[in-house]
This record gives C-alpha cells, sequence and structure tokens, in this order.
C-alpha cells in the first residue's frame, strides 16, 4: 500500500508538469507573465522564443531538483522516525517503508528520463522542434436578415427556401418596396400606387455565413453576392418608364443600381435582363449610384 501511494504521488506529480506543459500553446506568444514561472520564464516575458523542447528541459530541470529534496525530507523523516520509535516495531516499520519508497520514486523518475532520453533523445537537446496548429475552418456567422420574414417580392425558388441579405441591405429593400408599391400622401400615411413598380428578387443569399451560398453559383470570386450585399431582381413590367422611376426611388433611398436590362450592360452568363441592386457602386456608364 505504501509503494502504491508513493506511485501515485509521482504520478500526479509529472501530470501537473505535463498539464503546465500542454497550456503553455494555449498562453499565446503575446502573453507577458508579472510575477514569470522560476526557471522557465522571467517576470515581463513571453513565452513566444520558447521552443517546445526547451520547455521540456526547463521542466525536467526543475522537476529533478523538486523531486530529490522531496525524498531527501522523507529520508530525514523516516529517519527522525525511527530513531524516537524507542523500539516500538510499527514505528521502526513505517519508517523504513518511508525511506524504500523515497528511493523507489527517485528510481522511477531517472527511469523516466532514460526512457525519454532513449526513445528521442533529441527531446533533450536544445534544436527546435517545429509544431504546425491545427486549425479548424469557421464560418462566420453575419448579420443577416431573412428577407421571406417581410414583405420584400421574392421570386417561386426564394420562397420555397430562405433568403438572405445584409442588414444594411435588407433595410434598404424593405425602404425600396414600400415606395415602389405605395405612396405617401400628405398625412404621411403610406396608400397603394395606382400604377405600382412591380419588382421581385431572383437571385440572394440562402444561407446566412459568410461567404453565402447563393441561387446562381457561377458568381466571380469576391462579389458581393456572396457577402449578401447585393441581389438581383427583375420588374414585372420593364417599360422605360418604370425602369427610369424605378433606378430614380433605388439612388435616392441609398442604393446603387447596375442596369443589365441593356443590352450593353448585360454580364454574360449570368441570369438574364435585371437590375443588380448594391450598397456599393462601381464606376461606368451601367452604374447608377446612390444619391
Amino acid at each position: 500500500m505504501k509503494i502504491k501511494i508513493s506511485t501515485s504521488f509521482l504520478f500526479l506529480f509529472l501530470l501537473s508538469g505535463l498539464l503546465i506543459l500542454f497550456s503553455f500553446p494555449v498562453l499565446g506568444d503575446d502573453y507577458k507573465f508579472e510575477t514569470g514561472i522560476p526557471g522557465i520564464v522571467g517576470p515581463g516575458q513571453s513565452l513566444q522564443a520558447l521552443s517546445l523542447n526547451d520547455f521540456i528541459v526547463k521542466l525536467i530541470k526543475i522537476l529533478f531538483p523538486l523531486a530529490g529534496i522531496l525524498a531527501f525530507v522523507m529520508i530525514v523523516w523516516a529517519g527522525f522516525e525511527y530513531a524516537t520509535s524507542g523500539g516500538d516495531t510499527n514505528k521502526q516499520k513505517n519508517a523504513q517503508d518511508r525511506i524504500a519508497n523515497a528511493i523507489i520514486g527517485l528510481v522511477l523518475l531517472f527511469a523516466f528520463y532514460i526512457i525519454i532520453y532513449t526513445i528521442n533523445p533529441d527531446i533533450l537537446r536544445t534544436q527546435n522542434i517545429e509544431i504546425t496548429p491545427i486549425t479548424t475552418p469557421v464560418t462566420k456567422e453575419a448579420i443577416m436578415q431573412r428577407l421571406n420574414d417581410y414583405n420584400i417580392p421574392l421570386s417561386y425558388d426564394l420562397l420555397q427556401s430562405f433568403a438572405y441579405a445584409d442588414n444594411n441591405l435588407g433595410d434598404l429593400l424593405r425602404a425600396l418596396f414600400m415606395n415602389t408599391y405605395y405612396t405617401k400622401n400628405n398625412d404621411g400615411i403610406y396608400e397603394p400606387r395606382t400604377n405600382p413598380i412591380e419588382w421581385y428578387v431572383t437571385e440572394a443569399c440562402i444561407t446566412n455565413t459568410l461567404p453565402c451560398k447563393t441561387t446562381y453559383a457561377g458568381h466571380e470570386t469576391g462579389s458581393c453576392h456572396y457577402s449578401g450585399t447585393c441581389v438581383d431582381l427583375v420588374l414585372k413590367n420593364p417599360t422605360d418608364i418604370n425602369k427610369a422611376e424605378f433606378i430614380k426611388i433605388a439612388t435616392e433611398l441609398g442604393l446603387s443600381i447596375y442596369n443589365e436590362y441593356s443590352t450593353v450592360c448585360t454580364t454574360p452568363g449570368t441570369t438574364g435582363l435585371h437590375f443588380h441592386v448594391a450598397l456599393e457602386c462601381k464606376t461606368g456608364s451601367c452604374w447608377y449610384c446612390a444619391k
């Protein structure tokens, strides 16, 4: 039982050291210790320049002297107990067991060192061991509006799933709907337009993570469609008057329009004649920028 207790104590002692070791990458390279770790890092210093093998060597250099001190204390304590036993065989036996356990603990520690050295002596040397961190791809949760929850007109395909847009774009699309389907009277109350400019969104995000998936996967890398900051929409009655009025209302609200109803401006391979509605405007004659 005494030997088992000593072995358990040694195991916990080594486990504590390993826990300190594996806490090293969690602290980060720029973390500075206020008081330091004796024998490892000084006050005000960081672990940035400390390689893994150097850390192990420093840890072993700390554990071994501590183990020696503990063994010495146990032997002195046991010797004192033996000397003051007054012939009591039980006390003498306990003292002998403590001395034996201290010696066994030292042997196990040295065996631990020999095993490490036998497996890979480079661990105890000063060369650097490169550690490649394992990173897990993380999708970025965006601040998106689900357009299905509002009165924003959507195509049949988008109505069957979910349509998302950047929060700012979603607000502007809601305002665009109110100003193209309704008109505000003198009392500030919205009334249905006599001739509403009817439209619906045909191209938008269908997920609320960035980069988002879209109903059309042929956009160039970095397109605003993948960030939810633009959508494509079509007019139900795309007359020149309706197109001009729609552009006027949209740009006054703060939206920018790329006119792909114009054959000159149509992007090859896209979804046909439509308006490209975005938060940001670019240069070119096909763009109508927000006012």
